[in-house]
């Protein structure tokens, strides 16, 4: 986030700064850290550290911080692994389709989406 720098006053004397706001640093290390946060960074370390991720930025909130979402292409199964489970309600002839088809491209998936799905978010 950018803060800008207080304008002085009137008399030349410097404004007071007006806090920013709890850091992530201290938001981590205080004992109101949310539940499942260490395992939830761990979630997102194993997904997306030293990876290419793609942002999606979706607007400025009314303080001037940007938001958005995070993007990122899951690692390839592991050769042998078992195909994902297909989704509910998918017919078996589909299925059957897709696991005979030449394996595609892994589709990116939202970063938040896959935490709620582990249930370490709200």
């Amino acid at each position: 986030a950018v803060v800008e720098a207080p304008a002085p006053a009137a008399d030349g004397a410097a404004a007071a700064p007006t806090p920013a706001g709890p850091t992530a640093a201290s938001i981590a290390a205080s004992s109101a850290a949310e539940p499942y946060s260490r395992e939830a960074k761990a979630f997102v370390e194993a997904r997306v550290l030293n990876r290419d991720v793609k942002l999606v930025l979706e607007g400025v909130d009314k303080y001037g911080n940007l938001f958005g979402s995070v993007l990122y292409t899951p690692p390839p199964p592991l050769p042998g692994a078992a195909p994902p489970a297909p989704a509910a309600g998918a017919d078996a002839d589909a299925a059957a389709a897709a696991a005979s088809a030449a394996p595609a491209a892994p589709a990116e998936e939202h970063l938040a989406e896959q935490l709620l799905k582990q249930g370490l978010a709200k």
